[in-house]
């Protein structure tokens, strides 16, 4: 509006300069009349610009003001998008504020909006710490979405787990403008895993017992076993994932032999070569008992492979070295020391010193030699003589007792029923 009106104050202007002019000279010179012509047409255009930039801030302020309105309905949409979300959700700034939680995070924590506006995340839902393996940090610096699953926690008197997910939220210049965490209650989810899992851990240990009792010159040989081999994958600091796969495989290493007759099981007489040969089923008969488990199908492959030899001499594939499963590399080392340090009704356990012999012997033919270092690293912890005892035996062996060697191997040859 005040455009418009600088616009006829230009035009009145001019009107009476034509004015001043008639009335001092009576008429207009030629000069005079191309001044004011130019005064004219000056107006003329100043007249347009001036009504165009009018029209156009106008135009202008109608966009703001709609572009206004619409940012304002869907931060209201948004709002209450997040709001009636059915599940926990929270809007974190790049330096941990909460923004804004809906609902289902009071009702997951009893923590209300009012209460956590512009707190860190961290104390308000923490120890005051960024929370180990926090997917809104992993998001903060990676700029990409992250998750983790099943972080447990506790509110309200009691433990439940969630699943985080963090999602970026950007800018138009590409910086990061807030995080959008999605929070799942999954603790009915994650107690029924632990349930089923902890049923399928007892009936493997239920199995394993059934295995010993029917080979009664073992007894508990397989709980054995599995502690040995767990002893030595701590020592090599395996993951927790490998780790129960070592225990389910030592508890079920021997579940072949449920197809081996039970006279041969528990002869007191050394076996003949034919019989020695049944005996040897019992890996591939165990691998084909449970191959087609799904749950099982890695324990099938470490048990099919557990008498194999790093140098290649063992069964039933004679693969060697690195070819054969690391767990099934762990298993026979775990499996000849418990056969030889314990009874059995063909002999009886042999000392600590030979079976530490037996041991060093197959050092790189028999055993993986990195494996068997780890072995004896957890027989020292576990027995404070082991350390004394095993430097006796290595400098025994170093200095060429051939004899001992060759005894060792014989041991490990003809008195082991495996």
């Amino acid at each position: 509006m005040i455009n418009r009106l600088m616009a006829v104050f230009t035009c009145a202007t001019i009107v009476y300069a034509i004015y001043q002019e008639v009335v001092e000279h009576g008429s207009i010179t030629v000069l005079s009349f191309l001044e004011v012509l130019a005064l004219i047409c000056i107006a003329i255009y100043s007249y347009t610009i001036i009504i165009q930039k009018s029209d156009i801030l106008e135009i202008s302020e109608d966009r703001v003001l709609d572009a206004i309105k619409k940012s304002t309905e869907t931060s209201r949409v948004l709002n209450e998008l997040i709001e009636n979300l059915p599940c926990a959700v929270t809007v974190v700034s790049p330096n941990y504020q909460l923004l804004r939680i809906n609902k289902e995070v009071t009702k997951l924590t009893a923590v209300s909006q009012e209460d956590s506006n512009g707190k860190k995340c961290y104390d308000v839902f923490g120890t005051g710490q960024i929370c180990e393996n926090c997917p809104v940090q992993k998001t903060l610096k990676s700029k990409e979405i992250h998750r983790n699953v099943k972080r447990e926690i506790t509110r309200l008197d009691k433990e439940i787990y969630i699943e985080q997910t963090a999602i970026p939220i950007f800018k138009e210049d590409g910086r990061l403008k807030y995080v959008f965490e999605i929070i799942l209650d999954v603790t009915e989810k994650v107690q029924s895993e632990k349930e089923t899992k902890q049923l399928f851990t007892q009936m493997i240990g239920a199995f394993s017992t059934l295995i010993d009792k029917r080979d009664s010159a073992t007894g508990k040989h397989s709980l054995a076993v599995m502690e040995i081999a767990i002893g030595i994958g701590k020592q090599l600091g395996l993951s927790s994932q490998l780790m129960e796969e070592i225990s389910i495989a030592a508890l079920l290493h021997d579940v072949g032999k449920i197809g081996i007759p039970e006279i041969l099981l528990n002869k007191p007489d050394q076996l003949t070569n034919e019989e020695y040969f049944l005996i040897q089923q019992h890996s591939r008969i165990g691998y084909d008992a449970i191959k087609n488990i799904k749950q099982l199908e890695n324990i099938a492959e470490y048990i099919l492979h557990h008498h194999e030899k790093f140098d290649g001499t063992g069964y039933p594939a004679k693969i060697k070295g690195e070819e054969i499963p690391l767990v099934s590399r762990i298993l026979s080392i775990a499996d000849v020391f418990e056969a030889i340090t314990a009874d059995r009704v063909y002999r009886p356990a042999i000392p600590l010193e030979q079976a530490l012999v037996v041991m060093y012997s197959g050092k790189g033919n028999f055993f993986d030699p990195v494996l068997l270092n780890a072995f004896f690293n957890y027989l020292i912890i576990e027995n404070k003589d082991v350390e004394s005892i095993l430097a006796k035996v290595i400098d025994r062996l170093s200095s060429g007792a051939k004899t001992l060697q060759s005894q060792s191997n014989s041991t490990f040859h003809q008195n082991i029923k495996q």
